[in-house]
């Protein structure tokens, strides 16, 4: 059960990650709907007493574009979890990820700066909360500078592609592989290694891949299929952007825009790996 979701009722009970409500107008076709953000879980101990704590994200959308993002702090109870704070986060607030050290919870997220569009936050930020006197989560500055969001923003991490877009995932068996580095992507692409440039674009998030340039080992199908269409829809990407911790590259496709996913795989292990 959840409390204190703005505009919603005062409590609500998710089924299988999510909750739809009535619709937002009399026979409308619109109604609010409240989703888990499926990949995101901080666990730590945030009050420092030796009782567990974890932290989810929760989407609400009232049927417009836009998606208001909230945090939830649930702490352990002998055979549930009780809603301890609600943090809300923002509109289209994309969340990059999270953790609890030292009795402080941190996110780092991108969110609006000055002069962008709802549509498109630009401004790569870390907010942090920690626990007052009375329990309460009281923001803090963790003094981390701010950025705006490019190609820079990923540079030393690794990324497993889990989605190739909407309901279409990756086989778990595959290792499909995206290691930042400095103006350059690379990685494994199913039977070979790729290497290729990387530039942003004007707006904030907008990247485009040059020509990839890669090793030649020929490997049977359906290996060589699947190293074509991953740089293939690489070589449509457009935008970058963060689902709930992980990393989504929007690409075009004949119908429209669709995103690869990748999950956070650690950090680049040296330059050219």
């Amino acid at each position: 059960m959840y409390t204190g979701l703005a505009d919603l009722p005062d409590s609500i009970r998710l089924t299988d990650g999510r909750w739809e409500g009535e619709p937002v107008a009399p026979g409308g076709a619109s109604r609010p709907s409240v989703h888990m953000v499926p990949s995101f879980r901080v666990n730590g101990d945030l009050a420092m007493d030796g009782v567990p704590d974890t932290v989810i994200a929760l989407a609400v959308n009232f049927g417009g574009s836009g998606e208001f993002l909230y945090a939830v702090v649930l702490r352990s109870q002998e055979t549930a979890w009780s809603q301890e704070a609600l943090l809300a986060l923002g509109d289209r607030v994309q969340l990059r990820g999270g953790r609890i050290g030292n009795g402080a919870l941190y996110l780092d997220l991108v969110e609006a700066g000055p002069g962008d569009a709802a549509c498109c936050p630009g401004d790569v930020v870390t907010r942090g909360w920690r626990p007052d006197a009375d329990g309460t989560l009281a923001p803090f500055d963790p003094g981390i500078p701010s950025s705006r969001l490019s190609w820079a923003t990923l540079q030393g991490s690794r990324w497993v592609l889990r989605s190739w877009g909407g309901n279409d995932p990756v086989d778990p068996e595959m290792k499909l592989t995206l290691d930042a580095g400095p103006g350059r992507a690379s990685g494994d692409s199913g039977c070979n290694r790729f290497s290729q440039s990387v530039q942003d674009g004007a707006a904030p998030g907008e990247i485009e891949f040059g020509a990839a340039a890669g090793t030649r080992k020929a490997c049977p199908d359906p290996l060589m299929t699947i190293e074509r269409r991953y740089l293939g829809q690489l070589a449509q990407v457009k935008k970058l952007g963060f689902l709930g911790g992980r990393l989504a590259l929007s690409y075009q496709t004949a119908e429209g825009w669709d995103q690869m996913v990748f999950e956070p795989s650690g950090a680049v292990e040296s330059a050219g790996n």
